[in-house]
């Protein structure tokens, strides 16, 4: 379980496991839950646990992105000014990705999610 920090959208990570939760901005408009859900085959027989940055790069946002855990949890932080993400390093023939989205009722523009 992880706590917001200075209001900002944290991205706990866990290899085959992604969740997130959102928090209020600092102007108080936009307070927001995601909760993502996926589940990578990293093979066609097994799925195995390592550190993060073995099979995963981050592609932008370094400055937002912590790891924990041994490189088993990653952190993603989504504030005003930017965003972070990350890929494969590995093209992969099957994966699963399920992914949970609730917006807050009347104000949830410029909310934008993709995988």
């Amino acid at each position: 379980s992880h706590t917001l920090i200075n209001s900002s959208l944290q991205w706990p990570i866990k290899l085959g496991l992604i969740r997130a939760k959102m928090g209020v901005f600092s102007n108080g408009v936009l307070v927001s839950l995601i909760v993502v859900v996926a589940s990578l085959a990293l093979s066609t027989s097994s799925v195995h646990g390592g550190d993060f940055f073995q099979d995963f790069e981050v592609t932008f946002g370094d400055g937002r992105v912590k790891r924990y855990g041994g490189g088993q949890l990653l952190s993603l932080t989504l504030d005003r000014d930017s965003g972070s993400g990350f890929r494969s390093k590995k093209v992969y023939l099957f994966g699963r990705i399920d992914m949970q989205l609730k917006l807050v009722a009347g104000n949830s523009a410029g909310t934008v999610t993709a995988y």
